[in-house]
């Protein structure tokens, strides 16, 4: 899966919100580059990026180390990512 060249001008919470609800649930970004937050967390607080990672799920993410120089405005980043492989399978 891949989040690319997304404005996001005004979120209520998180601008992006990656979340797993089932717990042998397996996720892999293959891409996050060009998107753009603006102001997240406009009425209820929130974060640029946050992910929810359920126990006993994984959330791989490619290039996580880079999201901040491949994004404009992601500088609030909760939590992380299970794993950060070089692509996905």
């Amino acid at each position: 899966m891949g989040i690319t060249n997304n404005l996001i001008q005004q979120a209520g919470q998180h601008s992006v919100f990656v979340q797993t609800n089932n717990a042998a649930g397996n996720l892999c970004i293959a891409a996050f580059t060009g998107n753009r937050s603006d102001n997240p967390g406009v009425f209820a607080g929130g974060d640029d990026l946050n992910l929810a990672v359920l126990g006993g799920s994984t959330v791989n993410f490619v290039g996580f180390a880079d999201v901040g120089a491949n994004n404009s405005g992601f500088d609030a980043i909760a939590n992380a990512p299970t794993g950060q492989p070089a692509r996905c399978p």
